[in-house]
């Protein structure tokens, strides 16, 4: 349907009724499409201006007419290029009398003299000179205003000037002889000062020397000026045969103001100049546009869980030793990414490191009633309701990167997102969660770190102040993350449904309403199979002494049944510990569906209750004591070998002095009888004397020997036999 101020374009061979312009249908002619306005529809006829040519004047087409030719499209409408939104704050006074009085014309003679105006040429000229002569305004100047009326729009703001089309804005102007811009101040002797013209090379001086020293080289926009003087408008000289650099005459120099405008017209781009002097990483962290959330990126809950661990801000003490500082903790966090519900937490001493992400995994997947328990909280189910892994872990790249991040992927089904390095931003959920907690942290406990311990003015060291062991410490985090869990998330993005069914913004009603209205993304796996895949997985030998694993030996019932001990034939088998206890050891079995659990043999009971850190470190320890000892060891060989061959010398000395004139047959003959003869020497020289001194009262008395055997016959012939025999 036709209406005033509708845009049409039409194709030129469009029959023009009633037009008396010869010179328009010319133009029409020439011109394939036309943009037309509609200023009237009176019943069967249609007045119309052409919105191209500058001195178009209504004219006339049957309403049919025109109707059909945009049924069949050879007509269509179109957008009005004149149609602008102009608040009336931003009109400049001037601009705004300049539009009233040329308002008022044309609102008087649209008013009254509408038919005069849209008859013919005659009647339209004679009306409009009678309007002239009534307002004294010059002829020219109403249909001016009438054609301006017309071809804008017919609304009072279209009588605006066109003052900001003026001077050809952002068009460079060609550079001529004459100074173009405002005068220079006169120089420090009164001396008029003309300056110069930036041309093309001068601009290009200015881009490279804008590239060279802000941007590259991360200097001021002053000395990247101060360099382009230096480099481009100076001469070098020599004095005494040193070059001396002489900068030019300031009016032959542009000015450092022209400098700042030429790079704010065209060298100036934010992101580049950021990218360029403080880092890509630097950009993506503080200065990159944030169009959107984390929020859209999930489906409901369990879509996705941002994971992080950061140090905390306050140090324990030891709980076997109140006495000792243990040092700070770490705190590791999960956050389900849609409902902001805290899904699990780690605080120990373990990392940030891949075993302390998996205490985290561990935890997102065990009770929460019965791990409050375990530190005397009381909390039911609904309190904080989450046991599934979740459909992607958005991390850091340290902690799961790598083979132990694998078998989450592999075995478990879950997507591992790392964010790219100093790129914190991408996890803004965890880390924004991380300062809020910190910050309750130091407010609440005892030996939490206080910015002003680093001036040296005597104040006490709030290390000292530390009360709280690791047991309690996590007790303290239990009860923050309960109540983040039921507080509201101010900055949430809430959906349409949640604010359908009056759902708060409190991450535990959220998880709960995703839950029931929303796609989830859990991931339920038995959590004893979770741990299988977490743990570190070793190579151990099997032997004959048991299952080993560097110095210490495995086994168990199942090993022993099955005999895997007796001649073994699988030498090396994988196995999976835990580094925090070395008491026990586990063989996955059925594809990974069960384990086989290992305990510590007692003949490797030296190392029991311990970490596998410090099994390896005792080891290490006894290996660099024997390596303290290797002089020591070098020498004593050394001794015993010289003192071996000097007994052997001396031998060989005493026994070459005895060995004159006597035959090698006379000395193998006389072997049994030399031997028997040996023998009784060596008795006579082993045997024990009874006798011994002793005192009697008081005095050292000498008690005699016992008389010696009379000679035996039977006895003397006994010798002489054993002494043929060769002592037998």
């Amino acid at each position: 349907m036709l209406s005033p101020n509708m845009v049409l374009q039409y194709e030129s061979g469009i029959a023009q009724q009633e037009s008396e312009d010869n010179e328009d249908k010319q133009k029409n002619a020439n011109n394939a499409f036309k943009l037309i306005r509609v200023i009237s529809v009176l019943g069967k006829r249609t007045f119309y201006v052409d919105m191209v040519s500058t001195g178009s004047m209504p004219k006339v087409i049957k309403t049919e007419e025109l109707e059909r030719a945009i049924a069949n499209q050879l007509v269509v409408k179109a957008k009005d290029p004149y149609l602008t939104f102009i608040h009336e704050n931003d009109i400049p006074d001037k601009h705004k009398d300049i539009r009233d009085r040329n308002w008022e014309i044309v609102n008087f003679i649209w008013t009254n003299k509408k038919s005069e105006l849209l008859s013919s040429n005659s009647i339209r000229g004679k009306c409009i000179r009678s309007v002239s002569l009534e307002l004294s305004v010059p002829e020219i100047t109403v249909r001016k205003l009438l054609k301006r009326f017309w071809q804008r729009g017919m609304s009072k703001n279209c009588m605006l000037p066109d003052f900001d089309h003026c001077g050809m804005k952002g068009t460079l102007k060609p550079v001529g002889s004459a100074k173009r811009g405002r005068p220079r101040n006169p120089d420090s002797n009164g001396n008029d000062v003309e300056g110069i013209n930036i041309t093309e090379g001068i601009r290009g001086f200015i881009a490279i020397s804008i590239n060279e020293e802000y941007r590259k080289n991360r200097k001021s926009l002053k000395e990247a000026y101060e360099y382009m003087k230096q480099r481009y408008f100076s001469d070098i000289t020599f004095l005494n045969g040193e070059p001396i650099i002489r900068i030019w005459d300031d009016g032959r120099i542009p000015r450092y103001e022209t400098f700042l405008y030429w790079f704010h017209k065209e060298e100036e781009d934010i992101e580049k100049d950021i990218i360029f002097r403080e880092g890509k990483n630097q950009f993506n962290l503080l200065n990159r546009q944030l169009l959107s959330n984390s929020t859209l990126e999930t489906f409901g809950p369990g879509s996705k869980y941002q994971i992080d661990a950061t140090i905390a801000d306050v140090y324990l003490v030891s709980s076997k030793n109140r006495s000792k500082i243990i040092g700070r903790p770490v705190v590791y966090v999960a956050i389900d990414v849609y409902s902001r519900l805290v899904t699990g937490i780690y605080v120990g001493l373990e990392g940030p490191s891949w075993l302390g992400a998996t205490m985290l995994i561990n935890n997102i997947v065990e009770s929460k009633v019965e791990y409050c328990n375990k530190f005397g909280i009381k909390i039911k189910h609904e309190d904080w309701p989450c046991e599934y892994l979740p459909h992607v872990i958005l991390a850091d790249r340290g902690e799961f990167e790598g083979k132990c991040a694998e078998n989450l992927i592999d075995n478990l089904g879950i997507r591992i997102e790392n964010t790219p390095p100093y790129r914190g931003d991408l996890k803004g959920i965890v880390e924004r969660y991380f300062r809020t907690l910190n910050e309750k942290v130091r407010h609440l406990s005892p030996g939490a770190i206080l910015k002003e311990f680093k001036r040296r003015d005597g104040s006490p060291d709030y290390r000292l102040d530390a009360k709280l062991d690791l047991h309690e410490f996590t007790a303290l985090i239990i009860n923050c993350v309960l109540k983040h869990n039921k507080t509201i998330i101010q900055k949430y993005p809430k959906e349409s449904g949640l604010i359908a069914d009056g759902i708060p913004k409190i991450p535990v009603e959220l998880w709960q309403w995703g839950i029931q209205n929303r796609l989830g993304g859990f991931v339920y796996r038995e959590p004893d199979i979770v741990r299988l895949n977490l743990l570190p997985r070793i190579k151990a030998s099997v032997t004959r002494q048991g299952i080993k694993i560097k110095t210490q030996y495995y086994s168990s019932e199942v090993c022993i049944r099955e005999k895997w001990f007796i001649n073994p034939v699988h030498k090396t088998i994988e196995v999976v510990h835990d580094p925090r206890d070395i008491n026990y050891i586990y063989i996955p079995i059925k594809k990974g569906e069960d384990f086989i659990k290992c305990h510590l043999l007692e003949k490797s009971f030296a190392y029991k209750d311990l970490y596998f850190e410090e099994v390896v470190f005792h080891q290490e320890l006894e290996a660099e004591q024997e390596r303290g000892q290797t002089n020591k060891q070098n020498q004593i060989v050394a001794d015993f070998n010289t003192d071996v061959q000097k007994v052997i010398d001396d031998a060989i000395e005493k026994t070459e002095r005895q060995l004159i004139n006597q035959s090698n047959r006379s000395r193998i003959a006389g072997i049994r009888t030399n031997r028997a003869e040996e023998k009784e020497w060596i008795r006579e020289q082993e045997s024990f004397e009874l006798g011994k001194k002793e005192l009697k009262n008081g005095q050292l008395v000498q008690i005699s020997k016992p008389k010696t055997l009379e000679s035996n016959p039977d006895l003397e012939a006994l010798k002489r036999r054993r002494a043929n025999n060769g002592g037998r």
